[in-house]
């Protein structure tokens, strides 16, 4: 089909193609800025540590439950 429109829309595909390419190698991040796609600063297992007072964590939590996490008391056994 020498002339006729399957080689007009191979064209305009590859033109097409080139666009895009052309576009991502100008700008590889898509419009996004790396700042916004940063992700916030976490620990070692991957979740960011809650850094609160022993007053703040007081008042928080319940009296046997703060008791159990910071003045090391242990829980009451389950009765059967």
């Amino acid at each position: 089909m020498a002339g006729g429109l399957g080689e007009m829309d191979r064209r305009w595909f590859l033109r097409l193609g080139g666009l895009i390419v052309a576009v991502l190698a100008l700008d590889p991040a898509g419009g996004r800025r790396k700042e916004a796609m940063a992700m916030p600063k976490k620990g070692e297992n991957g979740i960011e540590p809650l850094k609160k007072p022993l007053s703040e964590w007081n008042r928080l939590l319940p009296r046997d439950r703060y008791a159990i996490l910071f003045e090391s008391v242990t829980e009451r056994p389950l009765l059967q």
